[in-house]
């Protein structure tokens, strides 16, 4: 679904890093709004689940890629 204004082709830039199996900006993003959240005692747990999630999904490509480089 393409957000309002944009075209239906638009891939945000942390997406495109995940389809090409890199590493995303994901730390300096939402993990940035996490660590001031931890420094001034506001809970942030959309951006905390958020960094958790796509962490995840990094780890198990690295993982996917180094059990497909040991069967090659």
């Amino acid at each position: 679904m393409a957000a309002e204004g944009l075209s239906a082709q638009f891939k945000t830039s942390m997406l495109q890093s995940l389809e090409k199996n890199s590493v995303t900006e994901i730390d300096f993003i939402n993990g940035a709004v996490v660590r001031w959240g931890e420094r001034l005692g506001v809970p942030t747990p959309v951006n905390t689940t958020l960094v958790a999630c796509i962490k995840g999904i990094e780890r198990a490509t690295r993982d996917r890629q180094k059990e497909e480089g040991k069967t090659a």
